[in-house]
């Protein structure tokens, strides 16, 4: 049986299964905290509860269901409960905050991963953009970059731009330049999004929801300006929430992000994700080399040559001593 019910924003078709013992299969397009919001293969559309065994047994994430998941669901006692996560095929992960053990998922099952990144209004910290991106890398899923409000930079910033996309360029990520008021950003982002599920992700204020409505007028998502006395974002994504694009393809909009920090990577790990110094590694001296400080290291020689940015590198020993003050932790 299919009935009409409100989320709290919108109508949306909701399947009640008849029998209770019977299981469908759907995915996660929603979370609010305590309820998700289960999408089926018929396009029917359900809220759900988690079984509290499910959460017991992962009580080191913030969040066990992320959007992405496909679970399976089960009536009980006249509510809608996930019964089980199916294996996911991939996700982003990311330490919660620099003082904690827990770890958040923030989607899962994409095909890419693309971050808003914006050089001002506001400023995202070069670790922030190559933390995702070792992320990402991490778990063999494919990153672009936007490089989002390049028409309010100042005419002082323009070289560091013109860097930013030599160097990314270079390292094979798909990297876009682009205004919200360029015509051009419409088919740049349609393109970009098509076809695809997508998962987005930058700073407060980067322009996430603007760069999906670009993508899709229809979804008109809410957006916000910058604050002008902390140069800040404000969130005007409170949820993740996963959207089906007019064109083809799904987005997972959530919520800005002040800081990335990676998880469950070794040190030895973190530069086999750095292009740049991947074919490097076996020139080094010494397997085991962190690239730091030892004698005869390939990737201290590129920095020295200018193979390799200083600005990368830089993220990269910001990264080894983020994970070490973890693992103190």
């Amino acid at each position: 049986m299919t009935t009409k019910a409100k989320s709290s924003d919108s109508e949306f078709e909701t399947n009640e299964l008849q029998h209770p013992q019977e299981l469908q299969e759907g995915r996660v397009e929603r979370t609010t905290g305590s309820f998700y919001r289960v999408r089926f293969q018929d396009g029917s559309r359900t809220e759900c509860v988690l079984r509290g065994k499910i959460r017991l047994n992962e009580l080191d994430l913030t969040n066990p269901i992320a959007v992405g998941d496909l679970v399976r669901v089960r009536r009980e006692d006249g509510i809608q409960v996930i019964q089980d996560i199916l294996p996911r095929e991939n996700y982003i992960i990311r330490r919660a905050t620099k003082s904690t053990a827990k770890r958040q998922i923030l989607c899962s099952n994409i095909d890419q991963a693309v971050i808003i990144f914006t050089i001002e209004k506001p400023h995202t910290p070069f670790g922030f953009l190559d933390s995702f991106l070792v992320t990402a890398g991490a778990y063999h899923i494919p990153a672009a970059v936007v490089v989002n409000k390049i028409d309010l930079m100042r005419q002082s910033k323009q070289h560091k731009l013109d860097e930013f996309l030599e160097v990314y360029r270079n390292l094979g990520y798909r990297v876009e330049a682009l205004s919200a008021n360029d015509p051009d950003s419409i088919s740049i982002a349609q393109d970009l999004l098509s076809g695809k599920k997508s998962f987005l992700t930058g700073r407060s204020g980067s322009g996430k929801s603007t760069f999906v409505n670009l993508a899709d007028p229809n979804l008109n998502l809410k957006t916000a300006e910058v604050s002008k006395t902390h140069r800040y974002g404000r969130h005007t994504t409170t949820f993740a929430e996963m959207f089906e694009l007019e064109a083809g393809g799904w987005v997972i909009d959530a919520p800005g992000v002040r800081e990335f920090h990676l998880t469950d990577l070794e040190l030895s790990e973190v530069a086999h994700y750095f292009p740049e110094m991947l074919d490097k590694l076996s020139e080094c001296r010494f397997h085991n080399c962190l690239h730091v400080n030892e004698p005869d290291c390939a990737v201290l020689e590129g920095i020295e040559s200018g193979e390799i940015s200083e600005t990368r590198y830089m993220s990269y020993l910001y990264m080894l001593e983020e994970l070490k003050s973890h693992q103190e932790y």
